[in-house]
């Protein structure tokens, strides 16, 4: 699902005993909260060279399970398996998206091999993520919390908080997004900051467009360079001609 607020850290990430300060905020039924981690992962293939780089995001899934209908694409997690314990907070299991299993040609229950923070793991395919036809990424990995920290080497680390209103219908209403905001704010503690997942987006295509400015710039500059290059050489030619230019003009050449 799509959060309404994020929680995060004005700088870095956020430290886990910074998530025991907002369990006056996590009692609310007004919202719930999701925290986050998220890095790269690179696939491997069977000679150890990579393949293609995935997207492993680690989230609480018992708490993500508890709240099917918060879930776009209706998708469960451990509804299959009974013994539950079995796979929370193992560092080797994860959730892919049905296209992830077409493009890679693997199934549920085999393994791959992925580089993940400089070191190669073994890496178990617990489930497919929603029906087939979900348009799920196919580079989309999900893990349980603790595991991909483990699996990032990033203990004690979260990069963000996600906010899901419980009134699905306040999504659409600004006035009542204010409200909530404000109501969130009010519970946050010291160091925490709270802004619209809206925003994210919106930094994220400012940074896009930093980028080919940038480009831009770099092109800029290489045009005048290369005309520069080409007045020189135009400029040398005519010096090397000196003489016979004198020449023809001696002779009325205009």
């Amino acid at each position: 699902g799509r959060s309404e607020f994020l929680i995060e850290a004005p700088v870095g990430s956020i430290q886990e005993k910074q998530l025991f300060e907002l369990s006056a905020a996590s009692r609310s039924v007004d919202w719930h909260l999701f925290p986050v981690i998220e890095g790269p992962l690179t696939q491997l293939n069977s000679s150890g060279i990579p393949e293609r780089q995935l997207r492993l995001i680690g989230l609480d899934l018992i708490s993500v399970a508890n709240l099917p209908n918060f879930i776009e694409h209706d998708f469960s997690i451990g509804e299959d398996q009974s013994e539950w314990y079995e796979w929370v907070g193992v560092s080797n299991k994860v959730w892919v998206s049905h296209d992830f299993l077409d493009v890679s040609g693997l199934r549920v229950g085999e393994e791959f091999t992925a580089s993940v923070a400089g070191r190669v793991h073994q890496i178990v395919i617990a489930g497919a993520l929603g029906a087939d036809d979900a348009a799920l990424p196919a580079d989309l990995v999900i893990a349980d919390l603790p595991a991909v920290q483990q699996l990032l080497a990033r203990a004690s680390e979260i990069d963000r908080v996600e906010v899901i209103a419980n009134d699905r219908a306040i999504a659409s209403n600004p006035k009542a997004l204010s409200l909530l905001e404000r109501e969130i704010r009010s519970e946050l503690p010291e160091g925490l900051l709270l802004r619209a997942s809206a925003e994210r987006a919106a930094d994220r295509a400012g940074m896009t467009e930093a980028f080919r400015l940038n480009l831009m710039i770099l092109s800029l500059i290489a045009m005048l360079v290369g005309a520069y290059l080409i007045l020189q050489a135009l400029d040398a030619a005519g010096v090397r001609r000196r003489n016979e230019i004198a020449t023809l003009k001696s002779l009325g050449v205009s």
